[in-house]
């Protein structure tokens, strides 16, 4: 049906441009231009957020552009992520350098008693540090949590204006049935991430670490099996369906795709033998026409990943950040034998593995659907 529809519509249009052959790259530029404001695409940017277009300015994309696309050089990109990285990683240290002191504290402590003929870190004393390190973790992870469902929303929410503007272009440069897989599956999923980021996702990873934490500061409870039993689980279902959802993507848009090209071939076919006088020529113009097509599609493509890249970069990187901290604080736990703190900080750290898996499975889902589609597709 789709390619019914296609065929019909680009004849009629190649019908009315007979001397579209002779066009000079002058006009296509033009033409390109008109496409790409006709598309819709610049108007992407304002549905992004501030920090994404400072960080899309620092590349020189502050435009849907090629000959900005490709300018991007990797010392822009590096520069980029350093001062993201920078900007994300004052808290994770600050915490990290607080959680240190904590320890050693512990520690100094603990030797006196030591000395003393008593246990170390037993009754009060053992409650109070444990506590001590869990409010040093916990409040700052919680707006760790919050910011990161704000990503993955953001990113859901971009989502749902660029997948119309994407599959459009998709249709219009020969991808129709690939382009109606690419909508169906993209904007479901969309839907699905902006609900559940807004309505499931922070409030259970914040059960979750408090779960974790639980389990660390009651080792008596035995939680520790059944909280690692939930991240395991949690990881492999992510993996699952990320799989799962890629490759039906892939499938479809492979299928799809050698359906567009035999469309492609055939409304070329029947251009120039069909067509009096001018048939060759109309042929031609639809080569011209299809180079533009496929020129504003990768543009328009790349411009989307990018912007999902940078999107959770942000939040990505401190996440990322605060796992090396908890990490490295809890291995100079460990040098000074406090296995109980060192559980709350490990289980902390856990519980962001967690939430690293949840947004890079659902910013490459996103980018490597797009790319898919930006491959595809066949040449006249």
């Amino acid at each position: 049906m789709f390619r019914r529809i296609f065929l019909i519509l680009l004849l009629g249009f190649l019908l009315t441009l007979p001397a579209a052959a002779q066009s000079e790259p002058d006009d296509l530029s033009a033409d390109y231009e008109a496409l790409l404001e006709e598309s819709g695409a610049r108007d992407l940017t304002q549905n992004l957020p501030e920090e994404t277009r400072e960080l899309l300015d620092r590349l020189g994309l502050s435009d849907i552009d090629a000959d900005s696309l490709i300018g991007i050089t990797p010392e822009s990109i590096l520069d980029t992520g350093l001062q993201t990285l920078l900007d994300s990683a004052g808290a994770p240290l600050r915490a990290g350098a607080a959680i240190i002191g904590v320890i050693l504290l512990c520690a100094l402590l603990g030797g006196f008693k030591s000395t003393m003929g008593e246990r170390p870190l037993t009754g009060v004393f053992s409650v109070v540090s444990t506590l001590a390190i869990s409010t040093v973790v916990l409040v700052p992870l919680v707006g760790v949590i919050g910011r990161a469902g704000a990503a993955i929303q953001s990113g859901a929410t971009f989502m749902l204006s660029f997948i119309p503007v994407f599959s459009g272009i998709l249709m219009t440069s020969g991808q129709a049935v690939s382009a109606g897989a690419y909508q169906v599956l993209l904007l479901g999923l969309a839907e699905l991430l902006n609900w559940g980021a807004s309505t499931l996702l922070v409030p259970l990873m914040t059960i979750f670490l408090a779960f974790s934490m639980v389990a660390s500061l009651a080792p008596d409870l035995n939680l520790s099996s059944l909280a690692n039993l939930l991240h395991k689980t949690a990881s492999w279902v992510l993996g699952i369906l990320m799989t799962v959802f890629v490759g039906l993507m892939t499938v479809q848009g492979v299928v799809g795709s050698s359906a567009d090209t035999v469309t492609l071939k055939t409304a070329k076919f029947m251009a120039g033998s069909f067509i009096p006088v001018v048939g060759g020529a109309v042929g031609d113009a639809l080569g011209s026409v299809y180079s533009c097509l496929k020129l504003l599609k990768s543009t328009v493509g790349a411009f989307g990943i990018f912007a999902v890249i940078l999107i959770f970069l942000p939040a990505l990187l401190e996440t990322v950040v605060w796992q090396l901290a908890l990490n490295l604080t809890a291995a100079i736990g460990d040098v000074f034998g406090l296995g109980q703190l060192t559980a709350v900080v490990r289980a902390a750290a856990k519980v962001l593995s967690l939430l690293t898996s949840v947004m890079i499975c659902c910013a490459l889902v996103i980018i490597v659907s797009t790319a898919i589609m930006m491959m595809l597709g066949g040449s006249v």
